[in-house]
């Protein structure tokens, strides 16, 4: 699961095959261990987080959503919900020839943790008792060096959904070419999922499966729930606290403007230096005129 989460964290070394086309973004990376592209695909789905985790849980049913290409899907043994052995048969067309694989996948609730639920798949040649099925004569079997995805949910009808992979075909074309192919059909794939994801809530043979196992999808929606309660309650409380925090800020100014003095500026001390000085003159200037126009008593009895 580790490297399935570094896969799927890491955004150093990819390069943008498809840049948000059509809602969806696709990308590809070169590996020091295999000459075998890592692919990425990204997108939001708006679709029931249930339905989108049927599309993965019941993966016999896989082949009713990928229909640009015929697909076989055996589940060899489902040790839980999130924990199966899968056998599947894709048949390619001339002069390429059938390609099988045997995966283990499991999946990972990580959202308390992460935000998300991850799943994560490999190939395996053996697998506790279980009989692995034979490649058949002219066909082909495939190695996933590692494949998984993520499921963000954002509502209950909202996801951002991520999916990983390096898988080796084991054709004897240039790896260019190979990685070519995997690039266009990791986009194919991804549109036909989100296709079946947005067009088969409330019918089809998905829908069907839910409600048959209904106790079992409120077990895998439980957490779901949860976590949705608990983001919305988050951005609530967040929501409060920045509110509280304004109106402190905002009470805080107030409070300093009633209680800082009014400011003296020099310009104003300045001008009252001026200003007094000028009054000091001015009341000299009276004094001595008062002494000089206030008549002499003796040289009025003389007149």
């Amino acid at each position: 699961m580790l490297r399935t989460r570094a896969l799927l964290d890491e955004v150093s070394g990819w390069q943008t095959v498809v840049d948000n086309y059509n809602g969806v973004s696709t990308f590809h990376r070169s590996e020091e261990d295999t000459p075998i592209h890592s692919l990425k695909v990204i997108g939001i789905i708006d679709a029931p987080i249930q339905l989108l985790l049927s599309l993965i849980i019941e993966a016999d049913l896989i082949p009713t959503f990928i229909d640009f290409i015929k697909i076989e899907v055996r589940q060899l043994r489902i040790k839980s919900v999130y924990h199966q052995l899968l056998y599947q048969k894709v048949p390619l067309p001339w002069p390429l020839s059938t390609r099988d694989i045997v995966i283990e996948a499991q999946g990972f609730d990580e959202l308390e943790e992460e935000g998300d639920l991850v799943i994560t798949g490999q190939s395996v040649e053996r697998f506790e008792d279980v009989k692995i099925p034979q490649t058949e004569a002219g066909d082909t079997r495939l190695k996933v060096h590692l494949a998984g995805g993520r499921i963000r949910p954002i509502t209950m009808n909202k996801a951002e959904v991520t999916v990983v992979a390096n898988v080796d075909f084991q054709m004897y074309l240039p790896n260019g070419i190979v990685n070519w192919l995997a690039k266009t059909l990791a986009y194919y794939a991804f549109v036909q999922f989100r296709s079946k994801a947005t067009s088969t809530s409330g019918n089809g043979a998905h829908d069907r499966r839910i409600k048959e196992k209904k106790e079992v999808y409120e077990q895998v929606m439980e957490p779901v729930i949860k976590f949705l309660l608990s983001k919305e309650k988050k951005k609530t409380d967040d929501a409060k606290q920045s509110k509280v925090e304004t109106s402190q800020v905002k009470q805080a100014e107030v409070e300093s403007k009633q209680n800082t003095p009014p400011a003296i500026s020099v310009e104003s001390t300045n001008e009252k230096k001026v200003k007094d000085k000028t009054l000091n003159s001015s009341s000299l200037e009276t004094e001595e005129g008062d002494t000089t126009t206030v008549n002499d008593p003796s040289s009025s009895a003389h007149n």
